[in-house]
């Protein structure tokens, strides 16, 4: 699932020179493997896909904060 995620985003007719970072809102362990795995293999894709992993579960408003102090862009999306 986050790889068809970072697939649908990327899929979006916007150019890539402006997308700073792409935060992913994950809680399972198990579909990192597979984020993991393809973003090894598209290493332009490493600098863009950040996995923030946050100390204990806080759901969607702490995750999206948390990506927010991360974010080096001027505007956000959600």
């Amino acid at each position: 699932m986050p790889v068809q995620m970072v697939g649908n985003i990327l899929a979006i007719e916007f150019p890539l020179n402006l997308i700073y970072n792409i935060f992913l809102n994950i809680f399972s362990e198990d579909l990192l493997k597979p984020l993991d795995d393809y973003l090894s293999s598209e290493p332009s894709l490493r600098s863009l896909v950040s996995v923030v992993r946050l100390k204990e579960r806080g759901g969607l408003i702490v995750a999206r904060q948390e990506g927010a102090r991360k974010a080096k862009g001027q505007v956000i999306f959600f």
